[in-house]
């Protein structure tokens, strides 16, 4: 995708002038004000009238970033993954940005949560059960995709320091982040040591993490290769028994499916497949292919990229498209592929910013007309965004 070459320049340009902090869907959704009156609206006697009000409030959060941003007041931030997605997308640079790329790992390195090689959320927010997971509490997917940046790097330059930097953090999850047992032969890695939501796009990710490890030359690769297939047996079955790809398994069953959360199952198989396939009992090619035609029939509508069933248009979403679509286009029929770089192409227009360089959040559309949050929110659209066209 060269055409969009100038805008990765220009949202990468944009996120350096903002020292990469800016607002975020969960920064919004955890704020003071908004805690404050989701309780005060939990506390409504009538049970549908409370659930409509929620329903409300919610859409207000989701649709209307701007307004919400106004009188919620969430806190800007850093976000260490935001980091680690520049710093995955700087390592498919052919021209060097070392100094670039060095600015980014020391300020990763001081988000760490102190004397390991683990990362959290960068802020305090509550998982369902209402468990509140803090800043230090150890989180996976931050953790593997800073982890997964040491990687690209180490792919890129070949330097030991990266490959020792990716193997300390995929250790440290080992030892602080653990599995839940299922049955003799599936396990799920959980999401945060604290708490037991069965996710299966986290399984995954932890899964195709050691798979890397492996891939690196691990001397445990004998057991590391059991965990993985553990992890496949859990999250594969639950895509059989539903005929779907649900967020969430059993005992935590939660059957939402969106855009990204199913493009990061599609990719974290992929990358598996690619490594160790041929140490697993099954062939991931089949699944791999059936997950890629789920995934065009259901994100890509109306010519345009959707997050799911209400078609919102999301630049997270967006981004996910383009990496699917540089990934896995050799298999796509030639209609799938065109109908595919089409909608990127039409999203883009819609989400991109010109004049000021970045992707906004997201829009809905409304009788044909888009009803645009322009909210600015790094990690979640510009890190994004910038990662998926650098991805080679």
């Amino acid at each position: 995708m060269e055409e969009f070459e100038e805008i990765r320049a220009q949202v990468l340009e944009r996120m350096i002038k903002t020292s990469f902090c800016g607002y975020d869907p969960s920064a919004i959704n955890f704020s003071k004000r908004a805690i404050k009156i989701r309780h005060a609206i939990n506390k409504v006697p009538n049970r549908i009238v409370r659930k409509v009000i929620n329903s409300v409030y919610s859409r207000f959060i989701y649709y209307s970033g701007e307004y919400a941003v106004y009188l919620l007041r969430p806190q800007k931030a850093v976000y260490s993954k935001g980091l680690a997605l520049i710093l995955s997308g700087l390592a498919c640079d052919d021209t060097p940005n070392d100094e670039l790329i060095d600015l980014i790992i020391d300020l990763i390195m001081s988000k760490r949560i102190s004397g390991t090689f683990l990362w959290a959320h960068d802020i305090d927010y509550s998982f369902p059960g209402g468990r509140v997971v803090t800043t230090q509490t150890p989180n996976l997917v931050t953790t593997a995709f800073v982890a997964n940046a040491f990687y690209d790097l180490y792919k890129k330059t070949k330097r030991v320091c990266y490959k020792e930097t990716f193997n300390k953090i995929v250790l440290d999850l080992l030892e602080n982040v653990p599995y839940k047992e299922l049955s003799n032969d599936k396990i799920c890695f959980m999401y945060t040591p604290i708490t037991e939501y069965h996710v299966h796009n986290a399984n995954l990710l932890y899964a195709e993490l050691l798979a890397k490890k492996i891939h690196l030359g691990s001397k445990d690769a004998d057991h590391l290769t059991i965990l993985i297939q553990r992890a496949l047996n859990y999250s594969l079955s639950d895509f059989s028994e539903t005929n779907t790809y649900p967020y969430a398994g059993p005992p935590t069953r939660k059957l939402a499916i969106d855009n990204y959360h199913t493009g990061y199952l599609l990719r974290s198989l992929r990358e598996i497949d690619c490594l160790i396939g041929g140490a697993l009992s099954e062939d991931l090619g089949g699944e791999i292919s059936r997950l890629l035609s789920f995934y065009i029939r259901s994100f890509v509508a109306d010519g345009y990229i959707i997050r799911d069933h209400e078609k919102t248009v999301q630049s997270h979403s967006l981004a996910e498209a383009i990496l699917i679509f540089k990934i896995f286009q050799s298999q796509l029929c030639p209609k799938d592929r065109g109908a595919v770089l089409a909608a990127i192409r039409k999203t883009m227009e819609v989400l991109y910013i010109s004049e000021d360089h970045y992707f906004i959040n997201n829009a809905k559309r409304i009788a044909g007309i888009f009803i645009k949050d322009k909210t600015e929110m790094v990690r979640w659209s510009n890190a994004w965004m910038f990662y998926a066209l650098s991805y080679k």
